[in-house]
């Protein structure tokens, strides 16, 4: 039960049933929900809505007390964030990781400066003298039937990327340096201590979260955190292989010769999303515009991050040469404090992008 003040003669327009039914139902936030109502309401009878909302509050309140009272001696602990000492980059300047599904722009790019490049397991079969700094990505979905060949994979390689939960402590068994992708979802430090119990020794932060977010997880994050600065981000991964609504596929995925090249889904506002297809008959799709967060540099570095990363996807190799170039020269200068502050514009590595969730973030 809750009361509420004394209803007044209304002074101007008087309350009606129906309005007072729309204010009491709206529990929407509560795990409740108004099944039935009867409203005893007096002629000329004036109340706000504010008051009703009040009443509301204060009802639910005593039932969720009346429901919880068996309970109510028991003594409540609250989650704390992981009191773990935090682990600070070895350099002053993050390390660029560059993410490619093709092994000649991972060696263009590691020849441009960046520590790292993550290309897909697929992408490195029957490669020979893979260069030094390649990490191999192991897939996000991957059915039972295909979890022994990546668990070779693994146990081949020193440090691999893990898409799932079940990839990474398999892939962290095999002895492998195993980094947790972005797909996982990282977004509070909770999430970042339960990757690193499972066997990762690096995560990589969900790009929803803003620089603020990601600044707060790294500084009580137990191993390395890193985020996403360029590149097409990918929104969706599909079973169904949408190339097979261009004609007749001869189900053969590994050598299609339409994965040779990059498609698009055209949405109703006209912007065109990339899609890949990968050798399992996958569809990978992303994002009409790429990241670019060039101009929040300063509050990454100041983040203390341990890597920043590149995603190049429909990126020619000169030009994922050439962006990596430039984002070494423009870490090291905000690093040493020379960081020009030139307007965002120029700053830009892509003349249409987002800056995605960065300066928003979630709640």
């Amino acid at each position: 039960a809750a009361e509420g003040p004394c209803v007044e003669p209304a002074r101007t327009k008087a309350i009606g049933a129906e309005e007072i039914a729309e204010h009491v139902s709206r529990t929407g936030g509560t795990p409740f929900s108004v099944a039935s109502l009867d409203t005893e309401l007096s002629l000329g009878a004036g109340l706000a809505y504010s008051v009703l909302h009040h009443v509301r509050r204060d009802a639910i309140a005593a039932l969720e007390t009346s429901m919880l009272a068996p309970w109510a001696s028991r003594a409540r602990s609250h989650p704390t964030v992981p009191a773990v000492r935090r682990v600070s980059p070895a350099v002053d300047v993050p390390d660029i990781v560059v993410r490619t599904d093709e092994i000649a722009v991972a060696r263009a790019c590691l020849a441009a400066g960046a520590q790292r490049a993550i290309v897909p397991a697929w992408a490195l079969a029957g490669t020979e003298n893979v260069p030094r700094g390649t990490v191999i990505e192991l897939p996000r979905i991957a059915h039972d039937r295909e979890t022994g060949d990546l668990v070779t994979a693994a146990r081949a390689a020193t440090h691999v990327v893990a898409g799932n939960l079940g990839l990474i402590a398999l892939a962290a068994e095999t002895g492998a340096i195993v980094d947790a992708h972005w797909g996982l979802n990282t977004t509070n430090p909770w999430s970042v201590a339960a990757l690193a119990e499972a066997g990762a020794s690096f995560a990589w932060l969900s790009p929803e979260l803003s620089g603020r977010q990601a600044a707060a997880i790294a500084a009580h994050a137990g191993i390395p955190v890193g985020v996403a600065l360029y590149g097409r981000q990918e929104v969706m991964v599909t079973e169904h292989c949408v190339l097979m609504s261009i004609g007749e596929c001869s189900q053969v995925c590994g050598m299609c010769p339409r994965r040779k090249g990059w498609h698009a889904l055209r949405d109703a506002k006209g912007y065109a999303f990339p899609v890949m297809s990968d050798p399992t008959g996958r569809s990978h799709v992303f994002n009409s515009v790429p990241l670019d967060l060039t101009r929040a540099l300063p509050e990454i570095i100041a983040a203390a991050v341990a890597a920043v990363r590149l995603d190049f996807t429909v990126e020619h190799l000169q030009e994922a040469q050439h962006i990596t170039r430039l984002v070494r020269e423009a870490l090291v200068a905000v690093a040493s404090g020379r960081f020009a502050g030139k307007p965002a514009e120029e700053n830009r590595l892509a003349s249409q992008s987002t800056s995605g969730q960065f300066f928003r973030g979630i709640r």
